[in-house]
């Protein structure tokens, strides 16, 4: 029984480190990136799923601010809490901005465990970085993942909640803008994939995301 039990735990252990290791050679190149020049700490940080790694025009968008982009590949709030210690603690950041969510719900997790990942993030925060200000992006409504828009309100609500229970933390509402008249994804903004944005839709996201900086530099 025991030796069962043991090759059983094997298993879940092997099976939830080849999850993460599908990210490895991302992070390691940050890493080895870093090591030639290391980023000056006390600046914006933008981290979480695609969305962020595949915004190729950040630097321009978020102009004249100071931004570092560490976005990685179709992570889930799971995966940037197994990489906190490697690509967010380093930096130390002034403030960064997060999105993650998005491809938690399309694995089919539920709201209630996305939520406690989002508040293990934020008990992160508190511990390793307590001066940080941060905002978590609103999970965005995108045409080929329509069928979750109810599941997307449902965590965005829950998200704001908790960014009001949290100090330093704030919720950025991308949700509605990227909405037409009758509610449903504006199919303009996103890519042909109908899932990740194109220039136009992180254009709008930009402005967002520089209106609340300004008001942090202003605090």
């Amino acid at each position: 029984m025991l030796k069962f039990y043991l090759i059983f735990i094997s298993i879940i252990l092997s099976f939830v480190s080849s999850a993460q290791r599908k990210f490895e050679d991302e992070i390691i190149a940050f890493e080895k990136s870093d090591k030639i020049s290391l980023p000056a700490s006390g600046g914006l940080l933008l981290t979480g799923s695609s969305t962020i790694r595949l915004w190729d025009n950040y630097k321009k968008d978020l102009h004249p601010f100071n931004v570092l982009n560490r976005g990685f590949g179709g992570s889930t709030m799971q995966d940037l809490l197994f990489y906190f210690d490697r690509i967010i603690v380093p930096y130390k950041p002034k403030i960064m901005i997060v999105y993650e969510g998005d491809n938690d719900l399309a694995a089919e997790m539920p709201v209630e465990k996305i939520i406690n990942d989002f508040s293990s993030f934020t008990e992160k925060m508190k511990t390793k970085l307590p001066e940080t200000k941060f905002a978590f992006l609103s999970v965005k409504p995108s045409p080929g993942r329509s069928h979750l828009l109810h599941e997307q309100i449902t965590l965005n609500k829950k998200i704001k909640t908790l960014c009001y229970k949290t100090s330093n933390c704030t919720f950025l509402d991308i949700f509605t803008p990227l909405l037409d008249e009758q509610n449903m994804p504006r199919i303009e903004l996103f890519k042909e994939d109908k899932i990740h944005l194109n220039p136009m839709g992180y254009q709008i996201c930009a402005q967002i995301i520089i209106n609340y900086l300004k008001e942090q530099n202003e605090k």
